[in-house]
């Protein structure tokens, strides 16, 4: 089973880019410093991000260039999780056994219903 690439697919999210764009990019950077044979397509970014495939040299270093360049912050292959060899050990998969509701809300019991929330009164308060 493959594992999906969340530290990529935030960054490219962040950024705003598609796979396509992603994939546009990365060969004007790789022809601008001199990489003619780089032909990465919007598929190819699609694998990275879902299956967690891992591009060959020099792409993950172009990549992290063009997003600390354009976010404003260092990435690097590792912290894409680009880097060959294992997943990076800095990001962990949210889990999913866990409710993502936060205690501190009330919740209701019946969804079916029209009437508020019992609780949910004190969360709102008008001015």
């Amino acid at each position: 089973m493959s594992t999906p690439n969340y530290p990529l697919a935030v960054a490219l999210a962040s950024i705003g880019w598609g796979n396509g764009e992603t994939a546009r990019r990365i060969n004007a950077h790789a022809q601008q410093q001199g990489h003619h044979g780089i032909a990465v397509d919007r598929s190819r970014v699609g694998r990275w991000i879902r299956h967690g495939e891992k591009p060959r040299p020099p792409v993950p270093a172009l990549l992290a260039e063009l997003l600390t360049e354009h976010l404003g912050k260092l990435y690097t292959p590792e912290a894409l999780g680009l880097a060959p060899g294992r997943p990076s050990s800095s990001w962990t998969r949210p889990s999913t056994r866990h409710s993502w509701r936060s205690p501190q809300l009330p919740t209701c019991r019946s969804r079916t219903t029209s009437a508020p929330c019992s609780g949910l009164s004190s969360l709102h308060t008008r001015r």
